[in-house]
């Protein structure tokens, strides 16, 4: 079902695309989408499907993609079922003129995982986190007496202050973080030298129309590299992912909306309307 939502969306956007599974499981699959000249290639493990104890599926396939993508984006449980060569090799690619994203859930925050966790954090470039998997990453990792004199972690804001001067303490390089809370408000850390934090709130929050927050986190990352990838401002790209996230949460579970291509239109215009 997965698999023909997904179908049935690029078919709407009248874009040119192509799909190839990669095991007998139906559970990793390749989707190639063209538009114009421009061509997305995306790879699509579903751990729902598959066993969490097994191996990542088709790591020689992963790796190849891995070695050209311009976007390497790590989803929420999906790093805890890669094998550490797929997970070195995205370390190796991320410091060649790409962009390693990771979105990180209260599922991975555990311990036993640190050093994994640790290690994907230092070549980061893009985070997204909520603000309760923030103050967990901040207990695991005892950031709180790292930071105690310079920022403390009573505010919203403090919080993605704070983690985004431990990243690039680990790894002195620009990074984004993304600290959200619910599908109200974000905020947005960044910086090469100097920390700046700004705050962005949902223009689409409704809380008349809120049913249910599963899948909201998915949705927010998801809205927010769908216009990153084609270069546009933050704020343009805070919108969408608001706006996927409350998209997302009028409806009962994880699952592509039955009227997608009327919350598209709404998109859209939404889009020209801030121009």
């Amino acid at each position: 079902m997965f698999l023909e939502d997904i179908t049935f969306s690029i078919q709407e956007m009248n874009l040119a695309y192509k799909i190839e599974r990669k095991s007998k499981k139906n559970s990793s699959f390749q989707v190639i989408i063209r538009n114009g000249r421009r061509w997305s290639e995306v790879y699509i493990y579903d751990s729902g499907v598959a066993s969490v104890s097994s191996p990542f599926i088709d790591a020689p396939h992963v790796t190849s993609l891995l070695e050209r993508a311009e976007l390497i984006f790590i989803s929420s449980r999906s790093f805890l079922l890669m094998n550490m060569d797929v997970t070195k090799l995205a370390y190796f690619t991320s410091s060649r003129f790409k962009t390693l994203g990771m979105q990180i859930c209260d599922g991975i925050i555990k311990k036993g995982f640190e050093k994994q966790l640790l290690d994907v954090i230092k070549f980061i470039d893009m985070l997204f986190l909520s603000t309760e998997s923030a103050l967990k990453i901040n207990k695991m990792f005892k950031l709180q007496k790292m930071f105690l004199h310079s920022c403390p972690w009573n505010t919203k804001r403090s919080i993605a202050h704070n983690l985004h001067k431990w990243i690039m303490s680990l790894s002195f390089k620009a990074c984004t973080v993304i600290v959200y809370q619910g599908i109200k408000t974000a905020y947005v850390a960044s910086g090469s030298t100097k920390t700046i934090v700004k705050r962005y709130r949902s223009k689409f929050y409704r809380s008349r129309n809120v049913i249910d927050l599963y899948g909201c986190e998915n949705a927010f990352a998801g809205g927010y590299l769908s216009q990153y990838v084609q270069n546009l401002p933050v704020q343009t790209c805070i919108n969408c992912a608001f706006f996927c996230a409350s998209t997302m949460a009028t409806q009962i579970g994880a699952h592509f909306p039955i009227n997608r291509h009327e919350h598209m239109m709404t998109w859209y215009t939404e889009e020209q309307n801030d121009k």
